[in-house]
């Protein structure tokens, strides 16, 4: 069943964002406890935000901007870029860094969505080291206001 599963799951053509970031099927996913956090995680994976960028191009926002004015507010922007979120994202990348050190890794880290929404599909942390970096995600989102 699990075998099959997965071909559709590889064939299939919609849910493509999701597939880069989680590509097996049949693996436990970890959601946060707090009920808007794990919306929220849920909406990052699905690639149904309400930043402006998604909202955008199902046309319910005119503009890609963010509200720093410092770039499309995307994924990406949010977790990486936006300046109204320097304060969190200063913790959340000590955390991520400090599980990349933990796991013996040498070299600079890749920073990306993936290695924060799904850190355990990269095949570089352990199984606690990956929990850690999604409870510093899920952190980040509450810290955020969770309005994703």
């Amino acid at each position: 069943m699990t075998t099959t599963w997965q071909q559709r799951w590889d064939r299939s053509v919609c849910a493509r964002t999701t597939y880069e970031m989680v590509p097996s099927v049949g693996s436990k996913i970890i959601f946060s406890k707090n009920r808007c956090i794990a919306i929220s995680y849920a909406r990052l994976l699905l690639k149904d935000t309400t930043l402006r960028a998604h909202q955008y191009h199902m046309g319910l926002a005119e503009m890609k901007v963010c509200e720093c004015n410092q770039g499309v507010q995307d994924v990406y922007h949010f977790f990486f870029q936006c300046t109204c979120y320097k304060d969190a994202r200063k913790q959340l990348l000590q955390s991520v860094q400090k599980s990349w050190s933990d796991a013996g890794c040498k070299g600079l880290l890749h920073w990306s969505v993936t290695l924060l929404l799904a850190p355990s599909y990269l095949g570089l942390f352990s199984s606690e080291q990956s929990h850690d970096i999604l409870f510093a995600t899920f952190d980040y989102i509450r810290q955020t206001g969770c309005r994703l």
